[in-house]
C-alpha cells in the first residue's frame, strides 16, 4: 500500500493557542487547535505529606472502521507536567508520524517545548490501521527526577495493528526540565488537549481510564479511575 510523505509543519505558539499542521493525500490540511492557559493550572489533586514524582495514564482508544487508503483515522494524545503546553510537554502520534516529516501509518512519540521539537521516537511497525472495531490500549508515563531532566514514555502498548508496543523504553524520551516534582500536573489537560486529528467519524472511544500517582520511591500514593474523553472534534 502506498504512503504519502509530505512535509510537515507547526505553528508557532501565539498567545497561548497551539496547533499541530500536516499535509495529508490530496493537498488536505490537519489543523488541530486549541486554548491555552497562560497560567499555570493548578493541580487537580494534592496529597499531604506526599511529592508526586511519577504520574501514570492509562489510555484506551477503540476504531469503528478505519480507512487504510488514506491512514485514517490520526490521533494525538498529549500530556503535559504542567496543565498547559508552553514548557516541556509530550505528544504520542497514532496512526501517523510529522517528525521529521508528514507519513501516513504507524506509532511516533514526539517531546516538545513550545513550539519547538526537542525529540522523537518510533515504533518499528509503520503500519496504517485497518481492522474494524480494534481496540487500542497503552500508559502514558511522566517521571521527574528531580534533578533537572523528566522523562517521558509509552508503555504497555497493545493493538491489532502494531502488537505490543513501548516496551524495552522503545518509547521512552529523557530532557531537561526545570519542575522538582510533578505537583502541577492536572489530569484534565490530557484530555483537553489530546484530540482526534482527522477522521473523527471512525472513532467511538478515546480516553483515559485511570490515573496513578506515585512517590520517589516509587509507592503508590492515590489511584483517580475517573474515566476522561479526550477530543474527537475535528476543526474545520
Amino acid at each position: 500500500m502506498a504512503r504519502h510523505r509530505l512535509r510537515r509543519s507547526w505553528s508557532s505558539v501565539l498567545h497561548g493557542a497551539w496547533r499541530f499542521a500536516a499535509a495529508t493525500a490530496g493537498s488536505r490540511l490537519l489543523r488541530i487547535a486549541a486554548v491555552v492557559a497562560l497560567c499555570l493550572t493548578p493541580p487537580a489533586h494534592a496529597f499531604v505529606g506526599a511529592t508526586v514524582m511519577r504520574i501514570e495514564e492509562d489510555w484506551e482508544v477503540v476504531v469503528g472502521e478505519p480507512s487504510p487508503d488514506e491512514n485514517l483515522p490520526q490521533l494525538y494524545v498529549v500530556t503535559t507536567p504542567t496543565g498547559n503546553v508552553d514548557g516541556q510537554y509530550s505528544v504520542f502520534e497514532i496512526n501517523n508520524l510529522l517528525l521529521p516529516d508528514f507519513y501516513g501509518g504507524g506509532l511516533q512519540f514526539q517531546t516538545w517545548w513550545g513550539d519547538q521539537a526537542t525529540g522523537e521516537a518510533h515504533h518499528s511497525n509503520y503500519s496504517s490501521l485497518a481492522s474494524n472495531g480494534e481496540t487500542i490500549t497503552f500508559t502514558t508515563r511522566m517521571r521527574a527526577w528531580g534533578d533537572g531532566t523528566i522523562s517521558f514514555r509509552i508503555q504497555n502498548g497493545q493493538s491489532t495493528t502494531w502488537g505490543a508496543f513501548g516496551n524495552n523504553n522503545s518509547l521512552r524520551i529523557v530532557r531537561d526540565c526545570e519542575l522538582s516534582d510533578l505537583s502541577t500536573y492536572n489530569p484534565e489537560s490530557s484530555a483537553k488537549f489530546s484530540r482526534v486529528g482527522s477522521g473523527r467519524g471512525r472513532i467511538t472511544t478515546f480516553r483515559i481510564k485511570q490515573v496513578r500517582y506515585y512517590d520517589a520511591n516509587g509507592n503508590l500514593i492515590s489511584t483517580d479511575n475517573t474515566t476522561r474523553d479526550a477530543q474527537i472534534d475535528e476543526p474545520s
